[in-house]
C-alpha cells in the first residue's frame, strides 16, 4: 500500500538551481523590475474561468466550473486582487489539499489497495493562480 500512494520522484537539478536563485534574490528584494512577474489582469481570470471544463469535480472548496463561470465582475475583480497580492507577497496560501477519490480499476480484486486508481480533486482558484503564473 505505500507504494501504491508514495509520491512520483520528479526532479529537476538545473530548474532547482534557478528557483532557489530567483527566491534567494526575492527574499533580499532584489529583483530587478524585468524579473518581477507581470500583475495578473481581470481578463486572464475571466479567461481561465471560461476555459474550465464544464464536466469536472469542483474539488474539496466544491466552487465548481458553472459558478466561476456566472461570477458577477466585482467577484472577479477581487479574486484578481488577491492573486496579485499572492505574487507581489510571493506567497501562495498553505491550505492546498485536494480531496483523494480511489477509482476501483476495472475486473480487479477490490479487496487490494493496488485495485484502485486514486485521483486528487485539488480547489479550482488553485489550479487557476498556478496556470496563470505558468502562463
Amino acid at each position: 500500500m505505500e507504494a501504491q500512494f508514495s509520491p512520483n520522484e520528479l526532479h529537476d537539478s538545473e530548474h532547482s538551481v534557478l528557483v532557489e536563485a530567483y527566491l534567494e534574490a526575492a527574499a533580499r528584494d532584489d529583483l530587478d523590475d524585468e524579473e518581477q512577474l507581470p500583475a495578473i489582469t481581470e481578463a486572464e481570470v475571466a479567461g481561465a474561468f471560461s476555459r474550465l471544463r464544464p464536466k469536472k469535480a469542483p474539488g474539496p472548496v466544491r466552487l465548481g466550473t458553472p459558478a466561476l463561470r456566472r461570477l458577477p465582475e466585482w467577484v472577479v475583480k477581487w479574486i484578481t486582487s488577491i492573486f496579485n497580492s499572492c505574487l507581489h507577497l510571493q506567497y501562495f496560501p498553505k491550505p492546498k489539499f485536494a480531496k483523494l477519490i480511489l477509482l476501483p480499476k476495472p475486473l480487479k480484486n477490490l479487496t487490494l489497495p493496488d485495485s484502485y486508481r486514486p485521483i486528487s480533486l485539488l480547489p479550482s482558484l488553485s489550479k487557476i493562480i498556478e496556470r496563470l503564473i505558468l502562463a
